[in-house]
């Protein structure tokens, strides 16, 4: 494996519904390199979704460290987080997570327009983008 760009240490996640408890993850350990391609299988309730919310920077853990590009964002701030998020990662939700009353084009902008870019370089960058995935007439 090449240098992990993704690691969990001893990761535990519980969610609280009122006075009951929900281990969803219990002392997880795991390395992704750069490059790597990884499958998280397993059936309903296993946690999948949660370890990706994890990796994704979209929740923090119970317990144990969460560190990208060894950063430990275990610990970061909301706008930290944020951050690498915006800069760092992809994330393709199961549900789409479109904004209805959008367009194609202007769901794809949307994430573009907290960036300081020109309106035809965003264009460009949408346009672009959506020739890839056959959609440029939607």
């Amino acid at each position: 494996m090449s240098e992990p760009i993704v690691q969990l240490k001893d990761v535990v996640k519980t969610y609280f519904l009122g006075k009951t408890s929900v281990r969803a993850l219990r002392g997880v350990t795991l390395g992704v390199g750069r490059g790597e391609f990884t499958a998280i299988v397993g059936p309903s309730g296993s946690g999948k979704t949660t370890l990706l919310n994890l990796i994704g920077c979209l929740d923090r853990p119970t317990s144990g460290r969460v560190l990208f590009e060894g950063e430990d964002i275990s610990t970061v701030s909301l706008n930290r987080l944020a951050e690498i998020r915006r800069k760092k990662i992809g994330f393709v939700f199961q549900h789409f997570n479109l904004i209805p009353v959008l367009t194609a084009f202007e769901n794809v902008e949307f994430p573009l327009l907290l960036k300081s870019l020109e309106v035809s370089e965003r264009a460009e960058r949408v346009h672009s983008a959506l020739e890839r995935v056959d959609l440029a007439e939607k």
